[in-house]
């Protein structure tokens, strides 16, 4: 065990247990790029043993220009040994086949240089994708996201930023491994030279390693800051993108220009300190290694040492300084990403969407009802339940109206039929099947929704409409279209149907918007048809023409319709009355009306804003 302790210590001067915990969560990441990683290496290791070789060989040319004055003593091995290579070689010529093999030695070592950064860029092209896609992957399958409703700020920050700052950081530990390995095989050389003066010089380069592990531990304090200013950003321009109108019609640009400028301040000032600790290490380390050839010069100068043996060590430690420089560089960079790293990893670690949304049986169509059996939910633990122990039948083939007051759970039960969420307690049950078992794609497949604020996408109108029928046909579209009255504006703008309508539809009025989203709808020709207040930006007629048409167009489909208008829910077949999170009436429209509850005050409501 006493061992062991003294293990523990002695890997903590190199690097502490938080940044071995750093750099194992990125190493994880390189299992599928073990050949190009193993490549990298290689390339790097030989680059570094040739670069050695070359600056030796230096011993024998200098012997072939002066024998006297750079003859090696006997115990230079090293000298020795290459000296005898070539000693077959006639004296006139021994000096130009030694440079002769030195230039060849450092056009393999440039050579072996470019490949290897080809293949890094390479593989820090596919480790930055990788990650991104993965990221991105996690964002859209998992529930987590939509339950708990992170800002558009954090979603972008990890999937703009954050992803490929870690797929960089991955890189940059192949990088810090591969100059270990050549650092080694640089000292290696420089003991075979001479193991005393080797020995100073690890003393030295410890001292350095010392004081940039100091500086470094401040910069990584400084990243988890750094990703939250990130974050701070990124949602300041996205509130100016989506929220310009908001921010004009309430005379706040000024307030929004100095949150911006505080937000972008705070990262500059960030950016200060982390290149103010930093950028340190690269000076001192420099200075360092300039007072350690001073005296490896002196000492030269004072002893029966070989000159060209003294100079070749000097000269390798002189190109192992940018090696130690660039190590201990990689090194802070990677633990400044360190909050990017644990904010990835609990990303990627998020169950698989397949695992949360398992399924088996497929669904082709529905043949009696819906029916939700003591159904609870709630969006966190410390909220009260949107919905709880809400028991509701929905028969196949009707339109079912969902009126109540706002907050009475009536979204979130759409939500939990579509599968957005999952219930906590109860069950939804499809045909007596439980839609948990349900097979997810297949589920959806069937199932059309319209909400009062559904996403239009930046492009052309007719790619928003066929969005969730991408093979749909030019008149299949324009069916949908008509069908949903969207056709005689379309058809009315510069380009028609290609018509692009910017982001978020901001060319279009809410009313056309809506319009467009519900012909989407349309299109999918599905078995079940999700409404949530699809028509409220509609004037009264033009709602009341569409709703009285959906049964027309889609004769068998089962149709469920949130609304807050009376011409919304007085087509319905069956209106089912929420408050609280339950179902406390339902029935037809007349029979509601007569038994002078909940459902009569909204009606009477309804009624006189008619009026």
């Amino acid at each position: 065990m006493k061992h062991k302790g003294i293990k523990n210590k002695l890997s903590q001067l190199i690097y502490s247990p938080s940044e071995w915990r750093i750099f194992k969560k990125l190493l994880v990441h390189l299992k599928n790029y073990s050949t190009a990683t193993i490549g990298i290496i290689i390339l790097g290791c030989l680059a570094a043993f040739s670069e050695g070789i070359g600056i030796s060989l230096f011993i024998p040319l200098m012997y072939s220009i002066d024998a006297k004055e750079f003859s090696p003593e006997s115990d230079d091995w090293l000298g020795l040994q290459l000296n005898a290579l070539f000693e077959g070689f006639p004296a006139s010529e021994r000096l130009l086949w030694i440079s002769v093999v030195i230039l060849i030695l450092i056009f393999f070592k440039v050579t072996l240089t470019y490949f290897n950064g080809l293949i890094y860029a390479w593989l820090d092209a596919k480790l930055c994708h990788n990650i991104c896609s993965r990221s991105f992957s996690q964002i859209l399958y998992s529930n987590k996201f939509s339950k708990h409703r992170e800002s558009s700020g954090t979603l972008v920050n990890l999937l703009e930023n954050e992803s490929y700052t870690v797929g960089e950081a991955v890189g940059l530990t192949i990088l810090i491994l591969t100059k270990l390995l050549m650092i080694l095989i640089m000292i290696g050389f420089l003991l075979v030279i001479s193991w005393k003066l080797t020995l100073v010089s690890l003393i030295f380069f410890a001292s350095i390693s010392f004081f940039t592990r100091l500086i470094t531990k401040k910069v990584e304090k400084i990243s988890g800051e750094n990703l939250r200013a990130n974050e701070s950003f990124t949602q300041r321009v996205l509130d100016l993108s989506q929220g310009m109108f908001t921010i004009k019609i309430y005379g706040r640009e000024k307030d929004v220009q100095k949150r911006f400028e505080s937000v972008t301040w705070r990262l500059g000032k960030l950016s200060i300190k982390i290149e103010a600790i930093s950028g340190i290490v690269d000076p001192l380390s420099e200075i360092v290694i300039s007072i350690l050839i001073i005296g490896m010069l002196f000492f030269a100068l004072n002893t029966s040492a070989s000159v060209s043996t003294v100079l070749v060590f000097v000269f390798i430690l002189y190109r192992l300084r940018p090696h130690i420089a660039e190590l201990d560089e990689m090194r802070a960079m990677v633990l400044s990403a360190s909050a990017s790293v644990s904010a990835i990893t609990n990303l990627l670690e998020l169950p698989p969407a397949s695992k949360e949304m398992a399924g088996a049986q497929s669904f082709k169509k529905l043949k009696e009802s819906i029916r939700f059996k003591d159904v609870s939910f709630r969006y966190n633990d410390e909220d009260s339940y949107a919905i709880q122990k809400l028991a509701l039948t929905i028969p196949r083939g009707i339109t079912t109206a969902i009126v109540g007051t706002s907050g009475s759970g009536k979204t979130t039960l759409l939500k939990i039929l579509i599968r957005y969420f999952d219930p906590h307690t109860g069950q939804v049950m499809i045909d007596g099947v439980p839609l948990a078992q349900i097979e997810l794609h297949s589920w959806r497949k069937k199932i059309a929704f319209a909400g009062q604020e559904d996403f239009i996408f930046y492009g052309s109108i007719f790619e928003n409409i066929s969005y969730g029928h991408a093979d749909a046909s030019e008149v299949q579209v324009q069916e949908a279209a008509k069908q949903a009255q969207a056709d005689d504006f379309i058809r009315e703008l510069p380009e028609g149907y290609q018509t692009i309508i910017g982001n978020q539809g901001m060319r279009l009025s809410a009313g056309q918007r809506q319009r467009i989203t519900l012909a989407r709808a349309l299109l999918r020709q599905p078995e079940i048809l999700i409404l949530d207040e699809a028509t409220n930006a509609l004037d009264s007629i033009a709602e009341a023409q569409i709703l009285g048409n959906l049964r027309k167009f889609l004769p068998a489909c089962t149709i469920i319709n949130v609304a807050h208008r009376l011409s919304s829910f007085k087509h319905a077949d069956h209106i089912v009355v929420m408050d609280n999170g339950k179902v406390v009436e339902e029935g037809i429209l007349d029979n509601l009306i007569e038994r002078k509850a909940l459902f009569t005050q909204l009606y009477n409501l309804q009624l006189s804003k008619v009026e």
